[in-house]
């Protein structure tokens, strides 16, 4: 019986050690759990950190839109930068222009040429539609005059020759000269007012041809311009540079010729658990934790995304799942803060999303 009463303490001793961890642990994470709740401390936003009524995420600042790189159109035949007409920081207009190519030149001399082959087609078209020129129709209607003066007087003659082939003064052969000439006359005037009738009038087969010319000539310009238009970078919306990466003389790399955003309006754009998706909607309010200003911003859901991504923005635990998947929620700022944060374009926050009404 002794032998086997003295090995139970140490039994009992385990035991009581292991009801106390049991009881501990839950109470501590409790304790965590509602100092997070309450709001207490700094916020973790990770897929540990769920409470009722608050969504946890890592994210980024980003302009309206994202930030794009504004590169070279797809069809140029060059990526080498001839003149770069901004600075980083510069705030541009809708349609602006930023760069032009080393083929602008050359391609702009061909615009001017096309235009000038447009205004000579629409300057036919203009003659032909007028007609002759006045000088033309005036020397025209004075031929009509001179062929008339001589019909009229081969008109004469014949009578008068053969009033005298009446009284035998004159022979048949004499009278047969004045009909030849006069036959001759009237076909000269004949001629000469079909000359003015043709000079007078405006064929429509003449007009439809030189509008072809003209259609043809303002194609090519356009195709011209359109060429042109691949020698140049233009602003697709109003917004800033934000950042450079080729300059003149360089080729531009994957990165384009700049960096460039809507920073008018600026966004936090959360990477959201895709088990935490359900909870958020638009609408919702969210805090923005931006280590860089060390202060709070405050937004509302704009936009939900619709697809589920690798996660891209991690913290700072080694041991964080950088498998996870995410979706991106887009959080707007209000008017102040969106200016706070105008120049931090990709910086790195920490966002909390209030699920409750």
């Amino acid at each position: 019986m002794t032998t086997n009463a003295t090995p139970s303490r140490p039994k009992r001793k385990w035991l009581w050690i292991g009801l106390a961890s049991l009881t501990v642990g839950p109470l501590a994470m409790g304790l965590g759990l509602s100092e997070q709740i309450t709001g207490k401390g700094t916020p973790k936003p990770a897929s540990t950190f769920r409470t009722l009524d608050r969504v946890g995420a890592w994210g980024r600042i980003a302009p309206m839109g994202e930030v794009l790189a504004l590169t070279v159109p797809t069809d140029s035949t060059s990526g080498r930068v001839a003149k770069l007409l901004i600075k980083e920081g510069a705030s541009l207009e809708l349609g602006e222009l930023i760069a032009t190519l080393d083929t602008y030149d050359r391609r702009s001399a061909a615009v001017n040429q096309a235009r000038a082959h447009v205004e000579v087609k629409r300057a036919r078209l203009a003659v032909t539609r007028s007609g002759a020129k006045p000088a033309e129709r005036l020397a025209q209607r004075a031929i009509v005059e001179r062929y008339e003066i001589e019909h009229d007087h081969a008109v004469k003659e014949l009578a008068r020759m053969k009033q005298l082939q009446a009284k035998q003064a004159a022979s048949q052969e004499q009278v047969a000269q004045r009909e030849l000439a006069l036959n001759v006359a009237k076909q000269n005037w004949e001629q000469a007012q079909e000359a003015l009738v043709a000079l007078e009038t405006v064929r429509p087969e003449d007009i439809a041809l030189c509008q072809r010319e003209v259609a043809e000539a303002e194609a090519s310009l356009a195709m011209t311009e359109a060429d042109l238009a691949l020698a140049e970078v233009r602003a697709p919306t109003a917004g800033q540079v934000l950042r450079i990466n080729t300059r003149p003389g360089e080729r531009v790399s994957t990165s384009g010729i700049c960096e460039f955003g809507q920073t008018s309006q600026m966004y936090a754009v959360a990477e959201v658990y895709e088990s935490d998706i359900g909870r958020v909607a638009t609408g919702q309010a969210a805090s923005i934790r931006v280590p860089t200003l060390d202060s709070i911003l405050s937004g509302t859901v704009e936009t939900v995304g619709q697809l589920v991504k690798r996660k891209v923005i991690f913290s700072n635990d080694p041991v964080a799942d950088t498998d996870a998947r995410v979706v991106e929620v887009w959080i707007k700022l209000a008017p102040d803060d969106s200016t706070r944060v105008r120049s931090l374009s990709n910086a790195r926050v920490e966002i909390a999303i209030t699920t409750t009404p």
